[in-house]
């Protein structure tokens, strides 16, 4: 066990060059995977997959490297704030709060996600992918703790996971090595089954402990009355979980008929032609791949001037793409360009949206 911190940098190193190639191929039954094992084991992708996961560890070893103490949040408050995630994911699920969905425009897991992708991005955009990397030199994982959305959904999904780390009171000594090296601040002496929805499966607790097995990963151990009480818990998640599944399949909508058109009219003022010069006037017509199907747009040129955008047809989820619509749309037009962001939690949908109008302006079939 004391060389799995080495198998985990190779896996997240690798995880970052396939996660940088799978943007150009199908991503659904890799989400399904880590769905499962997530449901089943916990929270392996924030741990070992999640490329902005990889860069603030990477942060932390040149930190280290240079003799930078590490500096924890105090437990008083780090009990306040790790529900933060929480509660952003609950104002992003219920759509809820423009400002949430304004502020994650610059999520910088998000942002990472669309430069290795080959995306473009806002210059504000990459500073906040620098200023988290760089407090990571201070402090382990920062955005991971308190403001990760796709961590705290996640850390839900795990909570009734059947494998986890386990604790062996009897050998544990006290020593608090885990607690320090925890990167997400986990009360780790005071567990017997880990189920914390924070945990990310990173086992640097297991490689520190210096009293062998007193940490191991396997098989949650139940009393019978314990075992009870899970399989019912396990019941009512299962049923709630199928629930959202449902409700968010259903939400699913495909259409050629119903067209939603953004001008320039109700955006107001646009900058100067970019994109467009040099394209005649006319109606262009484009498509790409977005989260669950494609996305078919017409472009509408005027004096080299993109006028009007109409979204043809989509298979989506409506809430999230009309989210990604409304924004990516509007930005599109304004600056009259498609290097504008993302919208955070509807990454893929907000890629169809832009790769569409690309798609449109460049191949410019009437």
């Amino acid at each position: 066990m004391k060389k799995i911190q080495d198998y985990r940098f190779l896996v997240q190193l690798l995880c970052l060059i396939l996660t940088a190639v799978s943007f150009s191929i199908s991503f659904k039954f890799t989400l399904l995977l880590i769905l499962t094992l997530t449901f089943f084991t916990g929270v392996f992708y924030c741990g070992w997959i999640c490329p902005f996961g990889f860069i603030q560890d990477s942060f932390d070893h040149i930190g280290s490297a240079f003799g930078i103490k590490k500096r924890k949040v105090p437990k008083s408050l780090h009990r306040i704030l790790k529900f933060s995630r929480y509660l952003i994911f609950l104002l992003l699920l219920l759509n809820l709060s423009d400002f949430i969905f304004t502020i994650l425009k610059f999520d910088p897991r998000v942002n990472f996600l669309e430069l290795i992708s080959g995306n473009t991005v806002t210059i504000i955009s990459i500073l906040v992918v620098v200023f988290f990397s760089l407090v990571s030199v201070f402090f382990q994982r920062p955005f991971c703790n308190y403001l990760c959305v796709q961590g705290a959904k996640y850390g839900l999904l795990s909570l009734f996971r059947i494998f986890t780390i386990k604790r062996d009171d009897e050998k544990c000594i006290g020593c608090k090595k885990c607690e320090r090296v925890c990167p997400m601040n986990i009360d780790i002496t005071n567990s017997v089954n880990l189920r914390d929805p924070n945990c990310i499966n990173c086992f640097q607790c297991i490689s520190s402990c210096p009293i062998e097995k007193t940490l191991t990963f396997g098989k949650v151990g139940l009393s019978r009355p314990e075992k009870i009480n899970f399989s019912k818990g396990i019941v009512i998640f299962s049923l709630i979980l199928s629930l959202f599944i449902y409700y968010s399949t259903s939400k699913s909508h495909a259409s050629g008929n119903d067209r939603q058109t953004i001008t320039a009219e109700k955006v107001g003022g646009i900058a100067s032609a970019d994109i467009a010069k040099g394209i005649e006037d006319g109606t262009y017509n484009g498509s790409s791949k977005g989260y669950k199907g494609t996305v078919q747009v017409e472009v509408r040129v005027e004096n080299e001037i993109i006028k009007s955008i109409d979204i043809v047809s989509y298979q989506d989820d409506i809430v999230w793409f009309n989210r990604a619509k409304d924004t990516v749309l509007s930005e599109i037009i304004k600056s009259q360009n498609t290097a504008v962001d993302a919208v955070a939690g509807a990454t893929y949908s907000s890629s169809g949206i832009i790769n569409a109008v690309s798609n449109a302006l460049n191949n410019r079939d009437k």
